[in-house]
């Protein structure tokens, strides 16, 4: 069973892929794997729904990135805004 994360709505800080985005990302997932991780902050994600999404239609496992818990929302949003 494929672990899926809910969404933390820092996530929100950058919009969600168009349907021709998404698309090309799930196209670019099925071809070459994953390439960046989803950000998980406090069990949720920040960063990656879009790709989260991709994977889950493919039926393959998201690789993630678990980032400290200890981090400020100032610093997990940091994170966000450069990814």
């Amino acid at each position: 069973m494929i672990k899926l994360y809910n969404i933390h709505p820092m996530a929100n800080l950058v919009p969600m892929a168009s349907l021709t985005e998404f698309k090309a990302l799930k196209e670019d997932i099925a071809t070459n794997g994953q390439l960046d991780p989803i950000l998980i902050w406090k069990d949720k994600i920040v960063d990656g729904r879009n790709r989260q999404e991709a994977c889950r239609q493919l039926g393959v496992e998201s690789e993630t990135k678990q980032l400290d818990d200890t981090l400020t929302e100032s610093e997990v949003k940091t994170l966000v805004k450069s990814s």
